[in-house]
């Protein structure tokens, strides 16, 4: 469920490294929606053609591992860290292009297509779910113990110029 971790931590790591202004923080933000939305629209082509479907799902697999964990090392490049969520992001929507579409190929009786991607859907939602609501919650209490005891213009300040996204990460972890 990487992309509902990212759809949280991200916003939180540009609200907190690279900008203060809403507007621009919300345009940096969509690279995670976005990038999901392109990964299923090109991970469709990519799953159609050639066959070997196993290995285009390991690929995709490494290559989002591999860009997410790249954007834990980022300090205070937006650009780079843009670039490395988009691109985590597309990996994403591609490999769940890919399994949506295994679904209906592994279900031995098709009577029950219907059944079978609404079951994966279901459960694709509810660990979803558990596991943005736990990255909440982990951000929060962890926000909570480090900022309780100064004023908030101190506190921004400090972790404006002190929190690195590694801290960010480590904090789900």
């Amino acid at each position: 469920m990487s992309n509902d971790e990212l759809t949280v931590i991200y916003p939180t790591m540009v609200a907190v490294l690279f900008t203060s202004d809403i507007v621009e923080g919300g345009l940096l933000s969509c690279a995670i929606g976005g990038g999901v939305c392109c990964g299923q629209f090109f991970g469709a082509f990519f799953a159609t053609y050639g066959g070997h479907i196993k290995w285009k799902l390991f690929l995709t697999c490494l290559l989002m591992t591999a860009f997410t964990g790249a954007l834990a090392g980022v300090t205070t490049d937006r650009n780079g860290a843009s670039a490395l969520a988009t691109l985590s992001a597309i990996m994403i929507g591609a490999m769940e292009s890919m399994a949506i579409t295994l679904v209906t190929i592994v279900i031995s009786d098709q009577s029950e297509l219907g059944t079978g991607v609404g079951a994966f859907g279901s459960l694709r939602a509810m660990s979803g779910v558990v596991a943005s609501k736990s990255t909440c919650s982990l951000l929060t209490k962890e926000s909570s113990l480090t900022t309780r005891q100064q004023p908030y213009s101190l506190q921004y300040s400090q972790t404006r110029s002190a929190a690195t996204p590694k801290q960010l990460w480590c904090l789900i972890y």
